[in-house]
């Protein structure tokens, strides 16, 4: 396959396909009512159609995230990353093209300030504290922690999130 993004090379601009692709049935991203503040954008990035349609509706039930993308492999989620500027992601490890860990890497990179949550079926230690030492923000297995993702991503905390992100960035040396 050829891969333009190497996770050692910086992320170039690329068009992206529409986020109707993991809209849940019945839903249409635009059709909310304007909002006050600005919504945290969040791109899922996730391989199994199952999981993605399973999350964009557990998203669209919360007033504060927009969904602005999903993207089903590694290339194409490196590619939204870039062109839709997302606050949050959820990102699979396992995908095709580039792995969860060099988007982990390319992510960190790039935008220190975007939260990076793993949702993960490889949740062992190991893996676990290789994708906390890439620079993902949490780590949650797919199979027993679902529900906690979505509670993380309940209005109360999304707000949090990003600040915390923003603290965490401030806080970082200079590079």
């Amino acid at each position: 396959m050829n891969n333009n993004n190497h996770p050692d090379q910086p992320l170039k601009h690329a068009t992206t396909a529409s986020a109707k692709s993991c809209e849940p049935k019945g839903h249409a991203l635009g059709s909310r009512a304007a909002y006050t503040r600005r919504r945290i954008k969040l791109l899922v990035v996730e391989d199994s159609s199952v999981v993605r349609e399973q999350l964009a509706r557990l998203i669209s039930k919360n007033d504060t995230i927009e969904l602005v993308g999903c993207a089903e492999n590694g290339l194409q989620g490196c590619q939204m990353f870039v062109a839709l500027r997302p606050d949050v992601v959820l990102l699979d490890l396992r995908l095709p093209g580039l792995s969860g860990f060099d988007l982990i890497r390319l992510f960190r990179r790039e935008r220190p300030d975007c939260v990076v949550i793993v949702l993960t079926t490889f949740a062992d230690d190991a893996i676990r504290a290789r994708c906390l030492n890439l620079g993902a923000d949490y780590f949650f297995d797919k199979v027993t922690q679902l529900d906690q993702v979505v509670e993380l991503l309940n209005p109360k905390k999304a707000n949090f999130i990003t600040q915390q992100a923003s603290v965490r960035v401030q806080a970082a040396p200079p590079s």
